[in-house]
């Protein structure tokens, strides 16, 4: 049970470092939570801070994800706390303890995590992210695709069926955070 809770916490504290928020203020002054979209994201900040800044904030937040999980499922060979340790990411990112818990979307901490379990699914998905961006000019399609592109994999190559349920949930995960978003954005916005 300690191992359990632990796993979970160190997840969730590397998930809860708001990168998208301290890279904004540090580099720009601006609070990412009161501009553009003000999802505390990689993309929120690359549309709205700079470039450089959200290339760099995606690298965080991806680290963020596959660090803790790389801990426990590379070096302890422990998949099952590398697993909880990925959802406590995910909630960490989701719902941060250092932004009064209202954070990003994961999506960038989901692909850190993803490229530690599943790296061979995960390369061959995201290598065709920037041509489903040509295609469709329009990221949330073009991540959506490579998502589903990395899904068709894990089938496809025969990865445990519990393995594939995880990742699912992960994804399912970003659909529930925007539903919960929402009525937030919309009172923002106004």
């Amino acid at each position: 049970m300690k191992e359990i809770l632990f796993s979970f916490l160190t997840g969730y504290i590397f998930g809860s470092i708001p990168f998208a928020y301290i890279i904004s203020k540090k580099f720009k002054n601006i609070d990412i939570r009161k501009v553009g979209d003000r999802n505390p994201g990689a993309r929120n900040v690359y549309r709205n801070v700079g470039k450089f800044e959200g290339v760099l904030t995606f690298i965080l937040d991806f680290l963020k994800g596959a660090v803790p999980v790389y801990f426990f499922y590379r070096l302890l060979n422990k998949q099952n706390l590398a697993l909880i340790s990925g959802f406590g990411v995910v909630m960490g990112h989701d719902f941060p303890l250092f932004l009064k818990f209202y954070g990003g979307k994961s999506i960038s901490a989901i692909i850190g995590i993803f490229s530690v379990l599943f790296p061979l699914q995960m390369l061959g998905s995201f290598i065709f992210f920037p041509v489903f961006l040509k295609i469709k000019k329009h990221f949330d399609h073009a991540i959506a695709f490579s998502f589903i592109l990395f899904f068709l994999l894990l089938i496809f190559t025969k990865v445990e069926k519990f393995l594939i349920f995880y990742a699912v949930f992960l994804l399912i995960s970003i659909g529930i955070k925007k539903l919960i978003d929402f009525p937030r954005e919309r009172l923002m916005l106004r």
